[in-house]
């Protein structure tokens, strides 16, 4: 009976030595340098912007330039301003809801460069809410349960691909999704050139 089970044990063993040779997979890690750099190694020019009007932001997490002027993601309010140049507030985007073309938390913002349209990440509803350059509703995009709660962020590869930054139980991904109205497709999770962004995570990567 021992002899069996060992049989059997090494049968188990060089089958998933077998079965793991059959996966195609690349890893990669990036290690960052911790580094103490000056601002001004970094900007070349550095100019304060005193913000103006009377919904004034609680804390500003993120902020995107935009046609002159900048987008401004309040987390506290869990709202989107919209300034010009010299700080001025212009429009305020505060949707907090469960309805259409409201959500519950905004975990990231990006503009999108192909139409410039504005869009939000909502985990806690699922979803992507697309907004136009003046904070209009126009359209959301459902993301699948099980996927959108390891997101960290997203950027736009160009207007109809988008780039998710994951983590999970494997370490940190780069997904590429293919943009369409109404939906999301997973396009590839192979994504080249990785090492020439400077990404400076940590930890293993499976792409």
């Amino acid at each position: 009976m021992k002899n069996l089970s060992i049989i059997i044990l090494l049968f188990f063993l060089i089958g998933c030595k077998s079965y793991e040779s059959g996966i195609e997979r690349n890893t990669f890690s990036i290690a960052p340098n911790p580094a103490v750099v000056e601002i001004a190694k970094i900007f070349k020019q550095i100019s304060p912007i005193q913000l103006k009007g009377t919904d004034l932001p609680l804390t500003v997490y993120r902020v995107l330039p935009h046609s002159g002027g900048y987008y401004m993601l309040d987390g506290k309010k869990q709202s989107v301003l919209s300034t010009d140049g010299d700080g001025k507030i212009l429009k305020v985007l505060n949707a907090v809801g469960d309805g259409p073309g409201e959500y519950r938390e905004i975990w990231d913002i990006k503009i999108n460069p192909r139409n410039e349209d504005l869009y939000i990440l909502d985990r806690k509803l699922a979803k992507m809410l697309v907004y136009s350059a003046s904070l209009e509703f126009i359209e959301e995009v459902p993301i699948k349960r099980e996927f959108v709660g390891t997101l960290l962020s997203f950027g736009f590869i160009n207007g109809d691909e988008v780039l998710f930054h994951t983590s999970g139980t494997s370490g940190y991904k780069f997904l590429k999704y293919g943009l369409s109205p109404r939906n999301l497709n997973l396009k590839s999770q192979l994504i080249e050139n990785l090492k020439d962004l400077d990404l400076g995570m940590i930890g293993p990567c499976l792409y």
